[in-house]
């Protein structure tokens, strides 16, 4: 009976060290794994490092090539327009790869027309500025309705159209003209009388040239006739507005400055000498 216990006792020493043995041996290939788990990461994280580097490098690289590719572009366009401007803004025509430059143009057309429309454009801001201070006002309304009567009388907007480029005008050019003719109208209109007596004078006059009767061409003939007077009362109306105006024309008479002369003229100018 001794014997047995005794053989009991060391079988379960015996387990109780394998179980202590394996245990161990548990714990070391934890550590081992832990430890190449750590190692993989490690290696990775080096591994990955030199690839950001080279994509960083690929997103510089592309970026500069952006870059440029914008400039060339950039450049291109600018070089483009800059020969579209001198072929149709800075020159008029080329012959035999000479150019006509716009200045000459512009030279030339002073030469013959510039007297001419240098007066128009005196008169039209004599005009405005005259409307200005008696509070006279032109509406797009009243413009309106004189290209629509230009446009029943030329056959429709594209008789309009083929009226004024023949004229080398343009329908902005048309309506600021409406509304210079229209200030006229209405700082004359109140000079302006038609009587019954002209009215029959005139229809008695051309009466033989229409089938129509008095009354039905009384608003046409009035018209007519109000047209007549306003050109009458026109030219002296001008004249006035330039004698209480002070005008310097430099088409007609352009200033020949001399040493200190733009000072001098300031002067005369400011004091009126």
């Amino acid at each position: 009976m001794p014997a047995s216990k005794s053989s009991r006792s060391e079988k379960s020493a015996g387990r109780s060290s394998d179980n202590r043995a394996g245990k161990a041996n548990n714990s070391r290939k934890t550590s081992t794994s832990t430890s190449n788990g750590s190692n993989g990461r490690t290696a990775k994280s080096r591994v990955s490092i030199p690839a950001l580097k080279l994509t960083d490098k690929r997103k510089k690289l592309l970026k500069n090539v952006l870059l440029w590719l914008a400039v060339f572009i950039v450049t291109l366009v600018t070089i483009d327009y800059a020969v579209q401007y001198l072929n149709n803004k800075a020159s008029v025509a080329i012959v035999n790869g000479e150019r006509i430059f716009r200045g000459e143009f512009h030279d030339e057309l002073e030469s013959v027309y510039g007297t001419t429309i240098a007066s128009q454009m005196i008169d039209e801001r004599l005009f405005k500025q005259e409307a200005e201070r008696l509070n006279i006002t032109v509406s797009e309304d009243d413009i309106a309705g004189k290209i629509e009567e230009f446009e029943e009388q030329y056959g429709g907007s594209e008789g309009l159209q083929d009226a004024l480029a023949a004229s080398n005008l343009d329908m902005e050019e048309l309506r600021d003209r409406i509304a210079s003719n229209l200030i006229v109208e209405k700082i004359l209109a109140d000079d302006i009388e038609v009587t019954d007596e002209e009215i029959q004078e005139y229809y008695e006059q051309y009466q033989d040239q229409t089938d129509q009767t008095l009354e039905d061409s009384r608003d046409q003939i009035e018209a007519s006739l109000k047209n007549q007077k306003l050109q009458e009362a026109y030219q002296p109306w001008v004249s006035e507005l330039r004698e209480d105006a002070s005008i310097k024309n430099n088409i007609e008479n352009p200033k020949d400055y001399s040493f200190l002369g733009i000072t001098r003229a300031f002067f005369e100018d400011l004091f009126g000498a």
